[in-house]
């Protein structure tokens, strides 16, 4: 089982000594909760080195300027100390559109191939924790899961009404919000994970649409 030296490790393969970023909170997550992002955003483009950033629930609380940590918090409420958050890819880019631009269109290119090993990583990673939920904060780029098109981690999501778990007051779900329950995974050339079973089988993903760009 991946422990986050580990993740360093399998990510520096792929980028080497570039800058690049992420955070997660490993115990947290296990087994519990995972809030998930496209990528770190912050503020500007300059870059920032390496950092498995351990955002335990003082840290959250110690940046009321935040908003997107202040949406979580929202959102999550005193659930907070249960939930890891990890981007799907460690790479610092504060604007989700440019960060796409470098690879959109560019398949037969090493930066695309880089890009595809990145998320097998962190699609590893994530298989490993076994979350019961997943939160996932950049709703137009929710075809990395495998919504609405089979490609990229290719979960196959079934829609859930609001009689699943997370609708019960504990979490708050927006009205525009997605919600699925991962029952299995597809086996197609543009799926990345080539295993025909996976470890998120009965993993709920809610889509958030209240942080999306």
């Amino acid at each position: 089982m991946m422990n986050a030296k580990e993740l360093e490790a399998e990510y520096k393969k792929i980028l080497g000594d570039t800058h690049f970023w992420n955070c997660v909170d490993i115990e947290n997550a296990r087994g519990n909760y995972l809030w998930s992002s496209i990528n770190p955003s912050g503020k500007g483009d300059e870059e920032i080195p390496f950092n498995l950033h351990w955002v335990g629930t003082d840290n959250y609380s110690l940046d009321p300027k935040s908003e997107y940590w202040n949406k979580l918090k929202g959102k999550i409420g005193r659930h907070i100390n249960q939930f890891g958050h990890i981007d799907l890819f460690p790479i610092h880019c504060s604007d989700e559109a440019d960060f796409l631009k470098r690879y959109r269109g560019k398949e037969n290119t090493p930066e695309f191939k880089k890009f595809v090993e990145l998320l097998k990583i962190t699609q590893k990673f994530i298989e490993e924790l076994r979350p019961k939920l997943i939160v996932y904060s950049n709703a137009s780029t929710s075809y990395l899961w495998g919504w609405p098109i089979q490609a990229w981690m290719g979960y196959i999501l079934e829609p859930v009404v609001l009689s699943c778990p997370i609708s019960s007051g504990r979490i708050s779900q927006h009205p525009k919000d997605s919600l699925f329950k991962i029952v299995g995974i597809n086996t197609g050339n543009q799926v990345i994970k080539k295993e025909k079973s996976t470890a998120l089988d009965g993993t709920y993903l809610l889509i958030d649409n209240q942080n999306d760009k």
